[in-house]
C-alpha cells in the first residue's frame, strides 16, 4: 500500500480515477479487482470522468467535443448536455438507413429499431435490439445497414476495434416489443450489405482511409459520393474519380435525387452538386438537419431532436442546369418559357458552360444582349442589338464576327456605319464589287484620303541589313520581327527580270534561315527547366545557313552549353568548329581549353537527339532533326522542310503557306508564267 486516506465522515460511496487514453471509460469491482464494464463511445481521449452522487451515472467529457452520461445498470447512454459556446454537446445519435420507400431508425433513448414510412409519415415501433438491464456487444452503435429483400439490419459499432450484430425484422413485428432476438454477432468494422444474402465487413489489420465519414449510394448503384469533413467526392461504381467538392464548412449528410443530382447539407444550408463537380445554394438553414431521404421537391431529414421532417425545396435551377449538362435542350427551352430563371448568375454560368444562346432569353440589356449574340454567332440578334446602341465600338465587333462566319451583306454595313473607307475597299476588291469600288475611290479623292502602298526589293534589302545589325547585337526579338517583315511583304513585290526572281527566291531562302534559327534560340532561351533540349535546340542553330559572325556567335552559344552540361564530346566538336571561324582571342581560348579537357574525357553525361556525322534539316514546327532519307514535307512558300505529321498545317517558319500543299510557290514576276 502505498498511502492510505482516512475520514471522520461516514462510508465512502464513490471513487474516481484519472481516465486512460485509449477513448474508453472502465468501471472496476474493488474487491475482486477486475474491470466489470468497459463504457466506448468516444472517438477521441477521454478527459475526466465523474460518478453521480445519488444515482447509477456516470458523466464523461472527451477531446471529440461531446459530454456523455451513462447508465450503469443498463450500461447504455441515456442523455447528453445542451451545448454550450465552449464544447459542442451531442444532442442525438442516431443511425439510418434509407430505402425505396421507408427508412429504419436505431435510437438509442429506446433500445428500439423503429420504421418510419416516407409516403404516410409514420412511425412505428419494430424490435427491441437488447433486454433492459443486460449488455449488448453494441453498447455504443455507430452505423446501420438495411437489406430489404431479407427484412435483415447490421448494426455495428466500435467495441473492440469494431464488432456488428445481425438482427432479422419478422414481417409481423410492428408494434410488438417482447419478442428479443438472439442476433448473431462478429467482429470487424463497417459491416454493409453487399447483395440480397450477402454482406461485407472489414477486418482490423486492413488498413481504412480515415478521412472518409460517410458513403452514400445513388439510387440505381452506379455513382457513390464520399463524405469526409469538408469534402465530397464523387466517384462511379467502379470508384472511378468524376468530381471533388470543397466545402468550409463541415459537411452533415447527404442523398442522392431521382436524377442523379447529389444533394447535401452543411451547417446552415441545403446544396447541390452535379454530376460534373458544378455546384449551388438551394436554401439556407435556421437550424442543421441530417437527410435521410430525397424525393421530388421533397427532402426528408432529421433534426437535432431526432425528429423526422419533410421540407419543400425549389429544385428548378439545378434540374436546369442537369438538363444543360445532359444536352436536353427541349427540356431547356421548355423550363425558360415555364420558369422563374433569371439573374447574373445564370446569365455568368450560361456563359462559362458555353451556352451564350440559352442565356440571350433571359436578359433585355441591350449591352448584354450583344455581347451574348456574338459569343454564340447570332448575327441577327447583334445587329438589331447594335442598331439599338449605335456606337462604333459595337459595329466594328459586329463586322469582325460578320467577316468570320462570312457574311458579307453584313460587314459592309457595319464598315459603312462607321465610314471605315480602308476595310469597305479592300471587302470590295476581294468580293469583286468594282463598281461600288470605284465610286469608293471617287468619294476618297473628294475627300483627298487617297492611300496607296508600293513594296519593291530594294526596300527588303535595307530590312535584311538592319536584321543582321540586330543579330549582332543580340535583339534577337527585334531581328526576328524584321525576318518576318521581309517574308510578309515579299509576296507583294512585283519584279521584271528572271534575275530579279531569282534574287526575290534566294532572299526568301536567307530569310528562313534566320526565322528558323532565332525561334530555336529563343525557344532555347525560355526553356531553362530542360537542359538536355537547350543543348539540342543550340546544337541545330548552328546547323542554319548563317552569317560568318552569327555562325560564331551560335558555336559559341552551343559549345559553352554543352560544356557546362559534361556533355564534352559535344562540346569538343562545337569547339573545334568555332575555332575553324577565326575568333577574337579570348573566346579562342576559351576554345582551346574545352578542347584540352574534351581529349581527356572524350564522353557525354546525357544522350541527345544530334549527330552531327549524318546530314540533316531541321523540322520548322517540332525543331527536331530529319536526317537524309528519312521522309519529309515542304512549305511551298519559304520551302521549310517538317516532319510528315505537320503536314495540313500553317508553316511554323513563315506564317502563311499550308505546309505540303500542291501550290505553285512564289509568283512574283509576269515572266514566270509565260
Amino acid at each position: 500500500m502505498l498511502t492510505k486516506f482516512e475520514t471522520k465522515s461516514n462510508r465512502v460511496k464513490g471513487l474516481t480515477f484519472h481516465p486512460n487514453d485509449d477513448q474508453t471509460i472502465r468501471i472496476w469491482n474493488w474487491q475482486s479487482r477486475t474491470c466489470i464494464s468497459v463504457l466506448t463511445g468516444h472517438n477521441h481521449y477521454v478527459m475526466c470522468a465523474s460518478f453521480h452522487p445519488k444515482e447509477d451515472l456516470v458523466v464523461s467529457a472527451s477531446l471529440d467535443q461531446t459530454v456523455r452520461v451513462w447508465d450503469i445498470g443498463s450500461l447504455k447512454k441515456k442523455t447528453v448536455s445542451p451545448a454550450d459556446d465552449l464544447m459542442r454537446f451531442t444532442q442525438m445519435n442516431s443511425d439510418l438507413f434509407g430505402g425505396v420507400d421507408a427508412i429504419v431508425k436505431y435510437v438509442l433513448e429506446d433500445r428500439f429499431l423503429r420504421f418510419y414510412e416516407y409516403s404516410t409519415q409514420k412511425d412505428a415501433q419494430v424490435i427491441p435490439i437488447r433486454r433492459p438491464g443486460t449488455p449488448s456487444l453494441n453498447q455504443s452503435p455507430r452505423t446501420l445497414s438495411y437489406s430489404p429483400t431479407e427484412n435483415a439490419v447490421l448494426i455495428c459499432s466500435d467495441l473492440d476495434s469494431g464488432s456488428y450484430e445481425l438482427y432479422i425484422i419478422p414481417k409481423d413485428s410492428v408494434g410488438r416489443s417482447d419478442v428479443v432476438q438472439d442476433a448473431k454477432r462478429g467482429t470487424g468494422g463497417s459491416a454493409v450489405f453487399i447483395a440480397r444474402n450477402r454482406f461485407a465487413v472489414l477486418e482490423k489489420s486492413t488498413s481504412q482511409t480515415p478521412f472518409v465519414r460517410y458513403v452514400v449510394w445513388s439510387n440505381d448503384m452506379e455513382n457513390v459520393a464520399l463524405l469526409s469533413k469538408h469534402t465530397i467526392i464523387i466517384a462511379s461504381k467502379k470508384l472511378l474519380l468524376q468530381c471533388t467538392l470543397h466545402e468550409t464548412i463541415r459537411v452533415k449528410s447527404g442523398a442522392w435525387d431521382d436524377n442523379g443530382v447529389f444533394i447535401y447539407t452543411t451547417l446552415n444550408h441545403i446544396k447541390y452538386c452535379l454530376p460534373n463537380g458544378d455546384s449551388g445554394i438551394i436554401r439556407t438553414l435556421d437550424v442543421p438537419i441530417y437527410i435521410t431521404k430525397v424525393s421530388g421537391n421533397t427532402i426528408f431529414c432529421l433534426d437535432r431532436d431526432g425528429k423526422n421532417r419533410a421540407i419543400t425545396i425549389n429544385a428548378t435551377e439545378y434540374i436546369f442546369k442537369l438538363a444543360l449538362l445532359r444536352k436536353r435542350y427541349d427540356h431547356v427551352m421548355s423550363m425558360i418559357k415555364n420558369s422563374q430563371l433569371c439573374g447574373q448568375a445564370m446569365i455568368a454560368y450560361l456563359q462559362q458552360k458555353g451556352f451564350p444562346e440559352v442565356a440571350l432569353h433571359f436578359v433585355e440589356d441591350e449591352r448584354v444582349r450583344f455581347n451574348l449574340a456574338l459569343e454564340s454567332g447570332n448575327i441577327s440578334v447583334a445587329v438589331a442589338s447594335a442598331t439599338e446602341i449605335n456606337e462604333k465600338e459595337q459595329w466594328y465587333r459586329l463586322g469582325v464576327e460578320a467577316l468570320r462566319q462570312g457574311n458579307a451583306g453584313i460587314v459592309e454595313f457595319a464598315y459603312q456605319q462607321t465610314k471605315n473607307f480602308e476595310r469597305l475597299s479592300f471587302l470590295y476588291l476581294i468580293t469583286g464589287k468594282l463598281d461600288k469600288l470605284s465610286k469608293l475611290m471617287k468619294i476618297a479623292e473628294v475627300k483627298n484620303n487617297v492611300m496607296a502602298l508600293v513594296y519593291d526589293f530594294s526596300q527588303q534589302e535595307e530590312k535584311l541589313k538592319s536584321g543582321y545589325k540586330a543579330t549582332t547585337s543580340g535583339k534577337l526579338t527585334e531581328a526576328l520581327r524584321l525576318f518576318l517583315s521581309i517574308l510578309h511583304t515579299i509576296p507583294l513585290v512585283v519584279v521584271e527580270s528572271r534575275s530579279e526572281v531569282d534574287e526575290v527566291k534566294e532572299l526568301v531562302i536567307i530569310v528562313k534561315e534566320y526565322v528558323l534559327g532565332l525561334k530555336m534560340e529563343l525557344k532555347r532561351r525560355e526553356t531553362k527547366d530542360d537542359p538536355v533540349r537547350q543543348q539540342e535546340l543550340a546544337a541545330y542553330f548552328t546547323h542554319c545557313n548563317l552569317q560568318l559572325p552569327h555562325l560564331r556567335l551560335a558555336l559559341f552559344s552551343a559549345m559553352g552549353v554543352c560544356y557546362k552540361s559534361k556533355n564534352l564530346a559535344t562540346a569538343y566538336n562545337f569547339a573545334k568548329r568555332f575555332l575553324e571561324t577565326n575568333p577574337v582571342e579570348s573566346q579562342a581560348k576559351t576554345a582551346r581549353q574545352i578542347v584540352q579537357a574534351a581529349e581527356r574525357n572524350m564522353t557525354d553525361t546525357t544522350e541527345l537527339n544530334y549527330d552531327f556525322r549524318n546530314p540533316f534539316v531541321i523540322c520548322g514546327s517540332t525543331y527536331v532533326p530529319i536526317y537524309r532519307g528519312q521522309k519529309d514535307v515542304s512549305c511551298p512558300y519559304c520551302t521549310a522542310r517538317f516532319v510528315p505529321s505537320q503536314e495540313g498545317n500553317i508553316c511554323g517558319v513563315c506564317d502563311l503557306a499550308v505546309i505540303g500543299a500542291d501550290a505553285s510557290g512564289l509568283i512574283c514576276s509576269q515572266s514566270q508564267v509565260r
